[in-house]
């Protein structure tokens, strides 16, 4: 069992703060997520948000490595997220560093042509990675023109109309106290956490109302193929099936569900395609979950030869779920695999931090190690069964791929 003495406190500035004391081990990360992402960000101010993730630091990065402090950050559509890790000793140093790089950050103009350049450049890289590309442009062929469809990475064509005022504007506007979480886990002194969190309070105040999601409708995935043709002896596909929101009642049953149908080794796809057929070399399926909506993926790469059969294959495969649900021993099995991921995950200080991080943006979403694998372990056959009939799998299929296959292949291969 997990031993916790988790607290959550909203502080009067409206920042929610969750932290987790670990007097066992010997070093405490401490992270903050911003809703900051593509998602929230307005026509003339795509990247913004990208770009934000690397200002912010602007000028910390050597004060902390001589610290030996580690810090990171991640993008997501309708977050940002920065975190770091210490010894115990520097947690006070290191909470006042990241709290002051949020709330009252620089961002100086002589250095945001470089920090612009940077995002320019990461946004091209992920272009040019062909399965994260299909990716990306799945998410266009079924999500069109609504912001849930963006890249979190930006366009690298789009940086250049940034200056730092629209940038600035962007801050000003999401980087609010109300519009983010704080979460600390491992060895640090509650004195120092509660006179920090006061200092915090006084000085980081709300400016006005957080604009929230661009409409209160939640978007709408529709059935689409885009293919991005060219020659090359490999093709990359993606497949979109509309998933979930974190906070329905199907997340854990379609999360088992994707373990179940390409989640590794002993998964449906990975046995039938890649072990006993050989069509692919590489196949996975996941599932990512939104405030207000989710996509069902599964990407793979394989010759040209072979990747129209595959993706026959694949649908095949689904139909089949569609048809006959799941199995009690598939589900046990996935279940499993799900904990055993969930657990090694969980043993160090930096994923427990993001977990809460995520729990406390997704206010449903399990808090604990306890309560995240009671929530796996509620998951039955019937259970699966039941939300694949509420969120049928070959209903609004997309279908993306980068490589030598045309729109008109990937439409026949999935009629077929």
């Amino acid at each position: 069992m997990e031993k916790s003495d988790l607290s959550l406190r909203r502080l009067t500035n409206g920042l929610t703060v969750i932290a987790m004391p670990q007097a066992d081990v010997e070093t405490v990360s401490v992270g903050l997520l911003t809703g900051a992402g593509a998602r929230l960000e307005e026509p003339g101010e795509l990247g913004s948000s990208r770009i934000l993730e690397y200002w912010i630091w602007d000028g910390l990065s050597a004060e902390l490595a001589d610290l030996g402090i580690h810090k990171k950050s991640a993008p997501n559509i309708e977050w940002t997220r920065y975190w770091a890790t210490a010894l115990a000793p520097y947690f006070a140093q290191m909470l006042r560093t990241l709290l002051q790089a949020v709330s009252a950050p620089g961002l100086q103009e002589r250095s945001f042509a470089a920090f612009r350049s940077l995002a320019a450049h990461q946004a091209a890289a992920r272009e040019n990675e062909p399965q994260a590309c299909t990716a990306d442009l799945l998410r266009q062929a079924m999500g069109g023109t609504q912001p849930i469809a963006r890249s979190a990475y930006g366009r690298s064509d789009g940086y250049g109309t940034l200056d730092p005022q629209i940038v600035r504007n962007v801050y000003e506007r999401l980087y609010q106290p109300a519009n983010c979480v704080l979460a600390i886990v491992g060895n640090y002194d509650e004195a120092q956490l509660d006179e920090l969190l006061y200092d915090c309070q006084e000085k980081w105040k709300d400016r006005f109302s957080v604009t929230g999601f661009p409409s209160a409708l939640a978007p709408l995935w529709t059935p689409g193929i885009v293919a991005r043709e060219r020659e090359a002896n490999q093709a990359y596909l993606t497949l979109g099936i509309p998933g979930v929101p974190y906070d329905d009642d199907d997340f854990f049953p379609l999360a088992v569900l994707v373990q179940i149908i390409g989640g590794g080794d002993g998964s449906r796809l990975y046995e039938e395609i890649r072990q006993r057929r050989g069509l692919v070399y590489q196949i996975r399926s996941s599932l990512t979950s939104f405030r207000d909506a989710g996509l069902m993926t599964i990407q793979l790469g394989s010759r040209k030869e072979s990747a129209l059969e595959a993706l026959e294959q694949i649908i095949l495969e689904l139909r089949r779920l569609e048809r006959d649900g799941v199995t009690e021993s598939e589900v046990q099995s996935a279940k499993g695999q799900l904990i055993k991921q969930m657990v090694m995950r969980s043993e160090s200080t930096v994923a427990r931090m993001n977990t809460l991080l995520t729990s406390g943006w997704y206010p449903k979403y399990p808090r604990t190690l306890d309560a995240m694998r009671r929530s796996i372990e509620e998951v039955s056959a019937a259970a699966v069964s039941e939300a694949i009939f509420r969120h049928p799998l070959t209903g609004s299929l997309g279908i993306a791929s980068i490589g030598p296959l045309a729109a008109s292949d990937l439409k026949a291969g999935a009629i077929h």
